[in-house]
C-alpha cells in the first residue's frame, strides 16, 4: 500500500470498521510523515471516539470521519464525492465582476454573510416550523463549516470531517432524520449543539447556482422528539428557500472573499491610495468638474430674525405674566334653620304623625316611641305613693311615711320625664323635610328621626322668605370647606374662595373666607362637624384645614337666575394661595420670601 501511495495511484483511502482506530491513526501518521497522503482523500468509517483523530483533523488529513459505519448507499455517495472532488483554484474576479457585485448588493440590500446566516436561521424556523435552526457556511478552501450565534458574538467554526451536516456539505444531498441517535453519521457537537440525541433533523444543502457540485451552505432545521417528524413537504419548502437564497449567498460569499483579499493585500504590501473605480474613471477621460458648494443664505437670515423675535417675546411674557398656586378642597352648604330632631332614648317607633312637606308648630307631636314599661313603672310608683299618703294621714306622728313620700315624689317626677322622652315633639316651627324612620323601626339614642326647616321647600334664595303668613328675611347661607392640612399656613381670613356647584362648570361663584380654624383637624373631627346625615356623603381623608365662608353679595346662578342653596349640597372649592411671575417660577432663586404674599 505504501508503494501505491508513493506512486500516486490511490485517490481515495477508506478505513472500515475492521481496522482498529489506533492502528488507522498509526498508519495515517506514518504515511503522512513519508508524504504519501498528498492528493489522497482519507475516509475513516467506524473510527469510534473522534477525539483520537483530532491531530489528523487539525492537519486536514481526513476527508470524512464517523463513529460508526453508515449505510451502504451513504458510503457509496461519500466515496464518489471523495474521488471526484479535487481542490480547484477559485476563478479570477475581474473589475467588471466587482462592479456587478457592488450593484447587485446595493439592489439586494444585504449586509454581510454573518448577518445573512442569522436571518436565514429565523426564516428556516418559520418555513420548516422548527424549534431551532442553523445556517452553516461551507468553506471549501480550509474544509470547515462556520455559523454565527448572534450579531455581536464570535463565529463558531467546526471541521467538515464529521457529522451529518458535514456529510450534507460534502455530498450535496438532503438528509431527513427522525431521530439523531439512530443515524451513524451523527456528531452532537456540530449537528445539534450537544442537545438530546432524540431530536429530529432536516438538512438541505445550498449549492452554487452555476456549478451544482459546489456547496455554499447547509440549512439545518431541528425539532424536539415531542414534535412531529419532518415531512417531504417540509423538505420541499426548505429546498424552495434554498433556490431563492442561492444568488444572494453567491454574492455574499464573493464579497467576503474580496474583503479577505483586500485585507491580505494590506498585510503583504502598501495599499493603493486611490480606489480602482476612481482610477478607471480618470483614465477614460470622462471626469467632470463640479461646482463649488453654494447654499442660499436668505432663509438663514429670516430664521435668525424669527428666533430672535420668539426669544424676546418669551422673555417679556415670562417677566410680565404670572401663575398662581391654588389649594383645592370640598365645600358643603350649611344653614342655621335646618335642624335635626333626634331620639333622646332608645326604643321602637310606635307611630309617625307627620309627612314630608308638612308644616308643624312648636311643641307639636312628631312621633311616639313604645313606652309600655315606663307607663307601668309610673303607675306602680303612683299607687305606692297613694298607700304611703294614706298611712301618713292615719299616723301623722310617724316620720317613716313622710320620708317615703318625698322619695316617691322624686321617683314619680323622674319617671314622668322618662315617659315624656318617648314622645318626640317639634322644638320650633318649620317644615318637615326628611323622615329617617318608619313605624316599628328600632332607633338608638341620638339617632336622627327627621329634619325640620324653617324655610319652605325651594331652598335658600335672595330676598325675603314667606313663612306661612309671616315675612322673614332669609339669612345668607354659609359653606364649610375642607382643604389639605399642609395649606393651613397660607389660608387667611378675607381671601376669595371660588366654589363650583356644578360638574359642568357653568355655576361658579366667588365667596369670601370669614373664619379659619387654627388647628388642623383629622377626618373624624371633620365628619363630626358635618353631622351624621352628611358626613358619609363627603369624602375626607388625611388632615384638613376647616374654612367657613359666606357670599359677599347676592350670587348669580345659571343664566342670571337667583342662586339657590340646599343644605348638604357638596361643591368643589379652590383658594389662590399665592401668585408669582413666570420668571420666578422658572428660576426659584428669584422668589420672594415666604412671609410676603401677593
Amino acid at each position: 500500500m505504501t508503494d501505491l501511495l508513493l506512486e500516486g495511484a490511490v485517490s481515495v483511502l477508506c478505513f472500515g470498521t475492521e481496522i482498529d482506530a489506533e492502528e488507522a491513526i498509526s498508519c495515517l501518521q506514518g504515511w503522512a510523515d513519508l508524504g504519501c497522503l498528498e492528493g489522497c482523500r482519507v475516509v475513516v468509517l467506524g473510527g469510534g471516539e473522534l477525539e483520537l483523530f483530532s491531530e489528523l483533523v487539525a492537519a486536514d488529513r481526513l476527508f470524512f470521519l464517523s463513529r460508526a459505519q453508515p449505510e451502504l448507499d451513504a458510503v457509496v455517495a461519500l466515496l464518489l464525492q471523495a474521488a471526484s472532488s479535487r481542490p480547484r483554484p477559485l476563478p479570477e474576479i475581474d473589475a467588471l465582476t466587482r462592479d456587478a457585485l457592488f450593484l447587485t448588493r446595493t439592489l439586494a440590500g444585504a449586509t454581510d454573510l454573518k448577518q445573512a446566516t442569522l436571518e436565514v436561521a429565523v426564516a428556516i424556523e418559520e418555513i420548516a416550523r422548527a424549534s431551532r435552526a442553523h445556517c452553516w457556511i461551507f468553506n471549501q478552501a480550509d474544509h470547515t463549516l462556520w455559523t454565527a450565534r448572534d450579531h455581536n458574538g464570535p463565529l463558531r467554526r467546526e471541521s467538515a470531517a464529521a457529522g451529518i451536516v458535514s456529510f450534507v456539505a460534502q455530498t450535496g444531498s438532503c438528509v431527513r432524520v427522525s431521530q439523531l441517535a439512530d443515524d451513524r453519521r451523527y456528531e452532537p457537537r456540530i449537528d445539534n449543539d450537544g442537545a438530546p440525541s432524540d431530536e429530529r433533523l432536516l438538512a438541505v444543502p445550498l449549492m452554487h447556482c452555476a456549478e451544482k457540485l459546489d456547496c455554499l451552505a447547509v440549512l439545518v432545521a431541528l425539532r424536539c422528539s415531542s414534535e412531529p417528524e419532518f415531512s417531504a413537504l417540509d423538505q420541499r419548502r426548505l429546498e424552495r428557500l434554498v433556490e431563492l437564497l442561492g444568488p444572494l449567498f453567491e454574492q455574499l460569499c464573493l464579497q467576503e472573499r474580496l474583503d479577505d483579499e483586500a485585507f491580505a493585500s494590506t498585510q503583504h504590501g502598501e495599499p493603493e491610495l486611490f480606489r480602482e473605480q476612481a482610477l478607471v474613471q480618470h483614465q477614460t477621460g470622462r471626469e467632470r468638474v463640479g461646482h463649488l458648494l453654494d447654499l442660499p443664505t436668505g432663509w438663514m437670515r429670516w430664521t435668525q430674525r424669527l428666533l430672535l423675535l420668539a426669544f424676546v417675546s418669551f422673555g417679556l411674557f415670562a417677566l410680565v405674566g404670572s401663575v398662581g398656586q391654588y389649594s383645592l378642597g370640598i365645600a358643603v352648604v350649611q344653614t342655621d334653620r335646618l335642624r335635626e330632631v333626634t331620639a333622646v332614648q332608645a326604643g321602637t317607633v310606635a307611630e309617625v304623625y307627620v309627612e314630608p312637606g308638612q308644616w308643624v308648630n312648636s311643641g307639636e307631636i312628631l312621633a311616639v316611641l313604645h313606652a309600655q314599661r315606663q307607663r307601668s313603672e309610673l303607675d306602680l310608683l303612683r299607687r305606692e305613693y297613694q298607700l304611703h299618703l294614706v298611712q301618713r294621714l292615719r299616723e301623722p306622728t310617724d316620720p317613716a311615711p313622710q320620708s317615703a313620700l318625698v322619695r316617691l315624689r322624686q321617683q314619680i317626677r323622674s319617671a314622668e320625664a322618662t315617659l315624656g322622652q318617648s314622645t318626640i315633639r317639634a322644638e320650633t316651627k318649620g317644615e318637615v323635610r326628611d323622615i329617617g324612620v318608619r313605624r316599628g323601626q328600632t332607633v338608638a339614642a341620638g339617632q336622627t328621626i327627621l329634619t325640620l326647616s324653617s324655610l319652605p321647600t325651594g331652598g335658600w334664595g335672595g330676598g325675603v322668605n314667606r313663612d306661612h303668613g309671616n315675612l322673614a328675611v332669609a339669612p345668607a347661607p354659609a359653606v364649610v370647606a375642607f382643604f389639605p392640612g399642609r395649606d393651613r399656613s397660607s389660608i387667611e381670613v378675607g381671601m376669595p374662595m371660588w366654589i363650583d356647584f356644578d360638574t359642568q362648570g357653568d355655576w361658579r361663584e366667588r365667596w369670601v373666607v370669614r373664619s379659619v380654624r387654627d388647628a388642623v383637624a383629622g377626618p373624624a373631627e371633620a365628619r363630626r362637624l358635618l353631622g351624621g346625615s352628611i358626613a358619609d356623603a363627603v369624602p375626607i381623608s388625611g388632615p384638613v384645614t376647616i374654612v367657613w365662608a359666606r357670599p359677599p353679595a347676592e350670587s348669580a346662578g345659571r343664566k342670571g337666575e337667583s342662586a339657590r342653596y340646599y343644605e348638604g349640597a357638596v361643591a368643589s372649592a379652590e383658594i389662590r394661595l399665592r401668585q408669582e411671575s413666570i420668571l420666578s417660577t422658572l428660576i426659584p432663586g428669584l422668589r420672594r420670601p415666604a412671609g410676603r404674599r401677593r
